[in-house]
């Protein structure tokens, strides 16, 4: 089984799925590969990144650790705290279908 398509819980993912950059206002065309992926799991945002493909303008570190500016950001500030980061509540731009 190759990566190229596979099924999300919001649709498809894969390097063969043309979609544009998460960040809000960026219209840079990208794939759905996991090189334009914050964090290591497609659409499964965890307390440490938010699951969404970003162009390499808005996606910083390497891949499993790539995040969004956002999920950075949070990462960053929260790092002297105790427990999880969610940081689904401080991403820019939110899924109409899940609230995430």
């Amino acid at each position: 089984m190759g990566y190229a398509i596979y099924g999300t819980g919001l649709g498809l993912a894969g390097y063969d799925v043309i979609d544009t950059c998460r960040q809000e206002g960026c219209l840079v065309v990208i794939d759905r590969g996991l090189d334009h992926l914050c964090g290591d799991q497609p659409e499964r945002p965890s307390e440490s990144d938010c699951g969404r493909w970003f162009c390499e303008k808005h996606l910083y570190g390497d891949w499993p650790r790539s995040r969004c500016r956002a999920c950075l950001e949070v990462a960053e500030r929260e790092q002297v705290r105790v427990g999880p980061v969610d940081v689904r509540s401080h991403h820019p731009r939110r899924c109409h279908r899940t609230g995430l």
